[in-house]
């Protein structure tokens, strides 16, 4: 595997479990508010563990895809 579809393919696992993580937490705020309860767990996985996670994910998949470019424009 070359190293640009390995960025790509860890780039796009981690940007989706980071937009899973997202969901939870999005999920877990939506109950509490129903519910009428507090709402700071939700909000921390929303805020803390899944943006920052598909933050990631997004950047590995743009160096992926801006290797291959380069890649193609130098040959």
């Amino acid at each position: 595997m070359t190293e640009r579809r390995s960025l790509v393919l860890a780039g796009g696992i981690v940007a989706a479990a980071g937009g899973a993580v997202a969901a939870v937490g999005a999920l877990i705020l939506v109950v509490s508010a129903a519910t009428g309860g507090s709402f700071p767990f939700g909000a921390a996985f929303l805020v803390f563990a899944g943006a920052p996670v598909t933050v990631i994910g997004l950047v590995l998949l743009a160096v992926g895809w801006a290797t291959g470019r380069s890649a193609r424009t130098r040959s």
